[in-house]
């Protein structure tokens, strides 16, 4: 048998893409071929279909996480989503993932990728030589609190020193530690919905560099 399992965000977010009727012929599609798709790695079987209709193009991003799978039913365990951008995970809360397996916080560190609420910078850039500020300005971990500056860790980095990935990868952790905190938090006072408009509105993949 066939679960569908759908949150209150997913419902919200699927009339915006499908009518009634497109969406019961994808229901269907699915009901037809529970095992068509691609599996999410590590998700113990959450399934990923990417809808094409007519040429109209579904953004690659709804595609897996709202059109993928409507999932089938797994252990609340086992539903788990691994390499999750800052932006991906709170979608991805949002549509019911409750469990998350993520390297990116220490492989970015190590590279100089630090990630702040207003997205993610590189240390290594030139700019922050001497830039006085911690990473995050609103941050509390050990580097932004210990008074670890941008242009220090920069000078970190081009002198290929370990402190730098041991700090940056603290902060890292940190930050998504935070998050998922900030998520929690949000969806007790059953206002998750706001939280996420009001994260992604202020949040940038990267921070510009000019």
């Amino acid at each position: 048998m066939l679960t569908f399992v759908e949150t209150r965000l997913f419902t919200s977010l699927v009339h915006q893409y499908l009518s009634d009727d497109e969406y019961a012929v994808l229901q269907q599609a699915l009901a037809d071929n529970p095992d068509a798709g691609d599996v999410i790695r590590g998700s113990g079987g959450v399934i990923t279909r990417i809808l094409i209709d007519a040429g109209r193009i579904v953004p690659l991003f709804i595609a897996l996480l709202i059109f993928a799978g409507l999932f089938r039913l797994i252990p609340a365990t086992r539903q788990r989503l691994r390499d999750t951008w800052p932006g991906v995970l709170v979608a991805a809360i949002g549509y019911g993932m409750d469990m998350f397996d993520c390297v990116i916080p220490t492989r970015f560190a190590r590279s100089g990728v630090a990630f702040t609420t207003r997205g993610r910078i590189r240390l290594t850039n030139r700019r922050y030589r001497r830039d006085g500020y911690p990473i995050d300005v609103s941050c509390g971990c050990m580097a932004c609190a210990g008074g670890f500056a941008r242009a220090y860790l920069h000078h970190l980095f081009a002198a290929n020193e370990i402190l730098s990935a041991i700090l940056v990868s603290a902060h890292n952790v940190h930050f998504y530690e935070s998050l998922v905190a900030q998520a929690r938090a949000a969806i007790l006072a059953d206002h998750y919905e706001e939280w996420r408009r009001d994260f992604l509105a202020q949040y940038q993949r990267e921070v510009a560099t000019d």
